[in-house]
């Protein structure tokens, strides 16, 4: 079993109007065949943000929820992309997945909030992984619903530090992971440092969870945080497998871009 899957690595401009605006006309050439599934980064529409007024803005009325539906229905696939959400009156960063049918599948709030980005000040945590079923459609055209599990950026950290964590994903039995990040290029003022923690953390968890592991990274200047410093997002994005005893890192790369992924999933069905 095969699964198509299309992601965006893509950059942040800070007027949310005109970033939702320029990410259709690329979809466009490459969703003219059939796809599973199109992933985009976490908040992938907004950016970040430090003050309550500009996180209203932001929110811009679930504007990336709506993005997604529309990509979703129009082309007739999944989509799965980090947006804010709101629920009462509190925030969430969140991993939305969406059918065909422009119906929500998962509504993931990130449970690890990254206190250097000060998600913490403006965000509620989530509690557990999230998780839904993706409709895959075989060679012979018989469909089959494949187990997935999300996490978002520092999630993925923490699927190292806290075993009760990685626990968690484990429990849930994936056939496939797909992480959502905005992952800085440096940690620590040591150029390149967080790609290779990037890919280290990636290739650990696809071991651990034997199964692939489709990362999804933003890439380019961070505007949006230039209060923090001089920080640029790193994107090598592509599919980390472990799952079929080989050391595979597939389609890694720099730039603003559109990837084409095609996963073989390990036969469990015996």
């Amino acid at each position: 079993m095969k699964i198509q899957c299309l992601i965006y690595q893509c950059a942040v401009l800070e007027d949310i109007t005109k970033q939702r605006q320029r990410l259709q006309e690329p979809l466009e050439r490459y969703l003219k065949e059939h796809k599973d599934i199109v992933v985009f980064p976490e908040l992938f529409l907004s950016g970040y943000f430090f003050d309550q007024k500009s996180l209203e803005d932001k929110f811009h009325n679930e504007e990336g929820i709506f993005v997604l539906g529309e990509i979703a229905k129009r082309h007739q696939c999944y989509s799965l992309g980090g947006v804010i959400t709101k629920k009462g009156d509190n925030f969430f960063n969140s991993a939305i997945v969406i059918n065909q049918n422009a119906e929500i599948q998962l509504n993931y709030h990130k449970t690890h909030l990254y206190s250097e980005f000060r998600e913490d000040q403006y965000f509620l945590p989530g509690l557990e992984v999230g998780k839904f079923s993706l409709p895959v459609k075989g060679s012979s055209g018989a469909e089959k619903s494949i187990r997935a599990s999300v996490l978002v950026c520092y999630d993925l950290v923490m699927s190292k530090r806290d075993p009760s964590w990685l626990e968690k994903i484990k429990e849930t039995k994936p056939e496939i992971v797909f992480v959502i990040a905005q992952w800085p290029r440096d940690e620590e003022g040591v150029e390149g440092k967080g790609i290779h923690s990037w890919q280290i953390l990636n290739s650990r968890l696809s071991r651990e969870t034997r199964c692939p592991v489709i990362a999804v990274n933003r890439y380019g200047p961070g505007k949006d945080l230039e209060k923090l410093g001089n920080i640029f997002f790193a994107g090598h994005s592509g599919v980390f497998d472990y799952s079929q005893s080989h050391t595979s890192i597939k389609d890694l790369c720099e730039g603003e871009k559109v990837l084409k992924i095609e996963v073989e999933l390990l036969d469990t069905s015996s």
